[in-house]
């Protein structure tokens, strides 16, 4: 019985390491601002602002990543090697820090 125990212990993990997983993050916390605020009604501009900050932080971080693995600089997704994360995590920083730059000096005019 504790093996099936396990197992359920194993798979729970696995979803929620999907589930929270860093890279959805930005994503999940939209959704959640979206769903908690009964009035956040954002106009279609600032929805496609936040989309195209949600694509730069999720989309474009999946791809480089996917990239790194085709040219052998990473060996899987799951980063098991303690060696081969330096890069992804740099590339992940670069990207926040575009969606830093573009928040901060509104490069997408936002309605006001």
């Amino acid at each position: 019985m504790s093996i099936t125990f396990d197992k359920i212990i194993q798979r729970w993990a696995k979803v929620l390491s999907v589930i929270f997983h860093p890279l959805l993050m930005p994503l999940l916390i939209y959704s959640l601002v979206r769903w908690l605020d009964p009035y956040y009604i954002a106009p279609t501009r600032a929805d496609n602002f936040v989309f195209l900050l949600l694509g730069i932080n999720i989309l474009a971080p999946a791809i480089s990543m996917l990239i790194m693995i085709r040219y052998g600089m990473l060996s899987s997704i799951d980063l098991r090697n303690r060696k081969e994360r330096l890069g992804p995590y740099l590339i992940v920083i670069f990207y926040y820090f575009l969606s830093y730059g573009m928040l901060r000096w509104k490069v997408y005019e936002l309605p006001k």
